[in-house]
């Protein structure tokens, strides 16, 4: 026979044992997202740590691209700079070469125009004879030059010619001396220079000098 004293165990608190799970399983996943997230927050910091690696060997090797691209630059500015200044000597040699060429044709030409004018070719002369002529070198140093053709020596009259702004002028020439030089052709011609001649033998020839056309007397 049962007593009063025999109690019935208390019932167990189903609520209570529900939420200690909840809380322990709650910590569990914080613990376990802090531990994902260290490792997370590692492989981050690798990743980071090599890509400022590798960002650091890009950047050593753009300077060096960039370093090599300016010394290329230098050269070829420099290759440049030589190239225009030996253009620059050969335009300069070549337009002296053309300014000597361009006096030199036109010396030609006006030596055409250079010629005596009286007596004509082949006339008979006294042994002091006046001849005239036209110059178109007004600005030189004008000279009658006689050249007796037994002896082939140039003689230098008295001079320089007096020369007209047009380019004429008269002068008088000697043919031989005493009877030296009676019938005998003599070669009449006109000399323009810079340089000052002295009256007799032409013994060395003007490097400028420019002879007119010639002719032939007979004294």
């Amino acid at each position: 026979m049962s007593t009063q004293n025999d109690a019935t165990p208390p019932a167990r608190d189903e609520t209570g044992d529900q939420s200690a799970k909840l809380q322990l399983s709650f910590l569990e996943s914080i613990a376990s997202g802090l531990n994902k997230m260290g490792k997370s927050g590692d492989d981050m910091l690798k990743e980071l740590r090599s890509g400022g690696r590798i960002a650091e060997r890009n950047l050593t090797t753009t300077k060096v691209g960039i370093a090599v691209m300016i010394i290329g630059l230098v050269v070829a500015i420099t290759s440049v700079l030589v190239a225009i200044r030996t253009l620059d000597v050969t335009y300069k040699s070549l337009n002296q070469k053309v300014v000597e060429v361009g006096e030199r044709v036109e010396k030609n030409i006006l030596a055409r125009q250079f010629r005596i004018v009286d007596p004509a070719d082949g006339t008979l002369v006294d042994i002091i004879y006046s001849i005239r002529g036209k110059s178109p070198f007004p600005n030189m140093k004008n000279y009658i030059i006689v050249t007796p053709m037994t002896q082939g020596i140039d003689m230098v009259q008295h001079g320089p010619l007096s020369v007209s702004p047009s380019g004429l002028w008269t002068g008088k020439a000697i043919f031989g001396q005493g009877a030296v030089g009676e019938g005998e052709s003599f070669l009449v011609r006109c000399l323009a220079t810079d340089s000052t001649l002295t009256e007799g033998p032409l013994t060395t020839i003007p490097s400028d000098a420019i002879f007119s056309e010639s002719i032939t007397v007979i004294r």
